[in-house]
């Protein structure tokens, strides 16, 4: 199955028909393959330029084994298959880095079968993209609305996958759908679903929490990559969810869970449907 949208996997694979193998296999999943240095993995990692690693451990020693454990400190939600050859020393280093969250490793063969299996790899890699697996979660809590609300919710998650240095605006996503906000909050009255304004509340909100409960980093800093200031998100919270209260002395994992709520219960689908998924979300990140 191909993923939804454009999912950027960096890949730093030295060899020529392993590097093929790979890049064809990111082709079938519709995935951006750009190709990294060694060099170029922690600078692609911390501006967020990639949001998967495919990495061949070269040259196989100690620096290969920092790439990967600062690749992880700096982003510990980015999953990362490690595609080793089999030469001398590349399996201590395979072993040591694949006993890191998030990160497992495969020694390079050959034939049809090695064709085969590095898909099922990058399916997997793939299928682990965080911002992949929300969109997922999103499908459920929004329920069943006519495709240009998912043009509306697809767009903004776009925009705060993307980052900026202001925070998103309706009119700004609208006109990069090519559509209107006024043609977007008539199909949302149709339906009885909340104006397109609020659905951008309800979503950067989301992305917020599950960014910083995936990655470790504060809602501030997660926040900031959209273009939300402190100021932002306070507001951001009182439009969604009312009360700020208890909000600071809630768990990441918590936080992200009220908003995922809220969202639900704007687009009009039940608690229980709703709990059950975002619980079932929660299980499978943690397991």
């Amino acid at each position: 199955m191909r993923v939804a949208g454009i999912v950027s996997v960096g890949c730093s694979v030295g060899g020529a028909k392993a590097l093929k193998r790979v890049l064809r296999a990111l082709e079938d999943q519709g995935a951006e393959a750009p190709v990294l240095t060694q060099p170029d993995i922690l600078p692609a990692v911390h501006d967020h330029r990639i949001r998967a690693l495919v990495y061949d451990l070269e040259p196989g020693d100690g620096s290969a084994l920092s790439t990967v454990r600062d690749a992880r400190r700096v982003r510990r939600e980015l999953p990362i298959w490690l595609y080793y050859p089999l030469r001398t020393g590349f399996s201590g280093v395979a072993a040591e880095a694949g006993s890191l969250p998030g990160v497992w490793t495969t020694p390079q063969m050959a034939g049809q079968l090695e064709e085969s299996e590095v898909g099922s790899h990058i399916a997997r890699l793939v299928s682990l993209v965080p911002e992949l697996r929300l969109r997922g979660l999103v499908r459920t809590l929004v329920g069943p609305v006519p495709l240009v609300i998912e043009g509306l919710v697809e767009s903004c998650l776009q925009r705060l996958e993307r980052g900026g240095r202001k925070s998103p605006k309706i009119q700004e996503i609208a006109a990069e759908a090519r559509t209107s906000p006024h043609r977007w909050e008539e199909r949302c009255a149709a339906r009885g679903l909340p104006p397109p304004k609020h659905v951008l509340d309800c979503l950067s909100l989301l992305h917020t929490t599950f960014m910083s409960w995936s990655s470790g980093a504060s809602v501030a800093a997660t926040g900031m990559r959209a273009g939300l200031t402190s100021k932002d998100l306070y507001r951001l919270r009182v439009r969604v969810l009312g009360s700020q209260e208890l909000w600071h002395k809630l768990a990441a994992v918590d936080q992200f869970a009220l908003a995922a709520m809220a969202l639900a219960k704007a687009c009009n689908v039940s608690t229980l449907l709703a709990s059950e998924a975002v619980e079932s979300f929660v299980k499978e990140a943690v397991s």
